[in-house]
């Protein structure tokens, strides 16, 4: 779950199309920071010869970074009307908040598609190639791990 927020706006619709799509991007970019950790974690684990785990870490980074986050569901959102006094007479503006949130299934479709994206960048490099496919393993059993 992600939060989002808006603050100061007039318009209400505004305001409330502002905090949702904030939490949207706060889930996207958490997501892709998670995963470029936990694949990190993972490539750690092994003994590589540098410049092919290097290419191999560049190319995931990039598969990430590219990938759009789909699956985002807005679970709740909260308005509120704020009336403030000011020197000119009262200003009405509003404070939005929103919670969004990623199903672990579609959680996992975006590493996998992640993965699958690197191993079509990196099929001609031989030795990145093998790295990916046991850094993709030690990912899952990692995954698995933490679901127990």
């Amino acid at each position: 779950f992600y939060r989002g927020t808006s603050e100061g706006m007039t318009n209400l619709a505004a305001a409330k199309r502002s905090s949702a799509a904030t939490a949207q991007t706060n889930i996207a970019e958490q997501v892709k920071n998670t995963v470029r950790v936990e694949f990190s974690q993972a490539m750690e684990a092994g003994a590589y010869e540098e410049t092919s785990g290097e290419y191999l870490k560049n190319s995931f980074f990039s598969s990430v970074d590219n990938l759009t986050v789909s699956g985002v569901r807005i679970t709740s959102s909260f308005v509120q009307r704020v009336a403030e006094t000011t020197s000119s007479g009262e200003r009405i503006y509003y404070r939005a908040y929103t919670l969004a949130s990623l199903d672990k299934e579609d959680y996992k479709k975006l590493v996998q598609r992640a993965f699958s994206d690197t191993s079509a960048q990196v099929s001609a490099n031989k030795s990145a190639k093998e790295i990916a496919a046991e850094t993709e393993k030690r990912f899952w059993e990692a995954e698995a791990k933490k679901a127990e």
